[in-house]
């Protein structure tokens, strides 16, 4: 008697299993995007990127770019890329890992590997989560040059490794406006200082001599957002140190997006870097254009 029971249970019990299983799941687009800017320093940069998502949201993205910029008769053409897969950024919790890279040939490199961590809890200290996001990223870069023997470096290719933590809160305040804020701060070698020297352009290629000096250990700042139906605005402020050179800026900028279609999106971006040290300086106008196709 007791093995008919088990069978009537099994018959009533399985359809629902199947309709379970079968129960659609949201699937985000993949897409693809290409981004350029042009700015008042005589630079250009351009940038082809693809996203591709995987079942169960998990994804894969890869993009490759690159730039040149022309300062007082010395032109460099930097080139570069970056790959990183992630967990579906819909659950709360996510991970993701990447590898990032630029350089100019035959004169320096930046290698840099990170990872992050995101928090979106369903609640945030026993109370339901209001739109609350937390990132944490680590990133680990390395920085080689080409060099020629000399008494600050004694190799003929020189590589200086970098540490950065950065930490962000994004906060989705209803359906249209967003708010977020980061802080990072990043550990460098005193090797880097090094490359300050009078005599270093006699040995070091000027373009890694540059990317030195100016590398920021410390940086900050956030962005408000608003969207409704096809269009959307941004608008953001950041600040940034360089450990080397001591040099300040501020960058303020701002954005339009535009669903022109249900796959096809565009954007328009502007900015204005200005140096908060030096006020004899120009500002640095920026200006961009991106383009997502999602299918």
């Amino acid at each position: 008697m007791s093995f008919r029971w088990i069978g009537i249970a099994t018959l009533l019990i399985a359809p629902c299993l199947c309709v379970a299983e079968e129960l659609p799941s949201f699937t985000l687009p993949s897409a693809v995007s290409l981004s350029t800017s042009s700015s008042s320093s005589d630079a250009q940069s351009a940038t082809i990127g693809l996203q591709l998502m995987l079942p169960r949201n998990f994804w894969i993205a890869g993009s490759v770019d690159s730039a040149k910029e022309k300062t007082d008769d010395f032109e460099s053409n930097t080139t570069g890329g970056s790959v990183a897969i992630g967990t579906d950024p819909l659950a709360e919790y996510g991970i993701e890992a990447g590898i990032d890279g630029f350089g100019v040939d035959n004169q320096y490199r930046v290698r840099e590997a990170r990872i992050r961590g995101v928090l979106a809890p369903d609640f945030i200290f026993e109370l339901e989560n209001p739109g609350i996001e937390i990132g944490l990223e680590y990133r680990v870069g390395r920085f080689s040059f080409a060099n020629s023997p000399n008494i600050i470096f004694n190799a003929a290719e020189v590589e200086l490794e970098t540490r950065t933590v950065h930490v962000d809160v994004t906060w989705n305040a209803g359906r249209h406006w967003t708010f977020r804020a980061y802080a990072e701060r990043t550990s460098l070698p005193s090797a880097f200082s090094d490359l300050n020297r009078p005599l270093a352009p006699l040995f070091i290629p000027e373009s890694a001599i540059s990317t030195a000096v100016s590398w920021p250990d410390d940086e900050g700042g956030g962005t408000i957002g608003y969207s409704r139906g096809r269009f959307g605005v941004r608008v953001g402020l950041s600040q940034r140190h360089s450990a080397v050179s001591g040099a300040i800026s501020a960058l303020h900028s701002a954005g339009i997006d535009c669903r022109l279609t249900h796959r096809l999106l565009i954007g328009i971006r502007g900015a204005v870097s200005r140096s908060l040290d030096d006020t004899s300086l120009d500002p640095i106008q920026t200006a961009g254009l991106d383009l997502s196709l999602q299918f």
